[in-house]
């Protein structure tokens, strides 16, 4: 599961959040303003030496949701074992 936390009441995290994936620490902030920007998030997890890499793309809604962003979120890597 990703997690997602805002700060509406601190200043210098205005319009950012933090992610978390897991068991992994959270985030540094990012910012979902510029449409169109991807982003690349690396966490480490609390428990083990694994790392958790996610990427994300912001872009703007379709018809009447024109005004809306859209953020797609998704593993950053994706590993399939052909060998059978």
């Amino acid at each position: 599961p990703i997690l997602i936390f805002s700060h509406p009441n601190v200043k210098s995290a205005k319009n950012r959040v933090r992610l978390r994936v897991g068991d992994s620490n959270w985030s540094d902030l990012v910012s979902f303003e510029a449409v169109g920007a991807d982003f690349s998030i690396d966490m480490k997890s609390m428990l083990t030496s694994r790392w958790y890499n996610i990427g994300g793309n912001v872009s703007l809604g379709q018809g009447k949701f024109g005004m809306t962003k859209t953020i797609f979120i998704s593993q950053r890597y994706y590993v399939v074992n052909d060998t059978m």
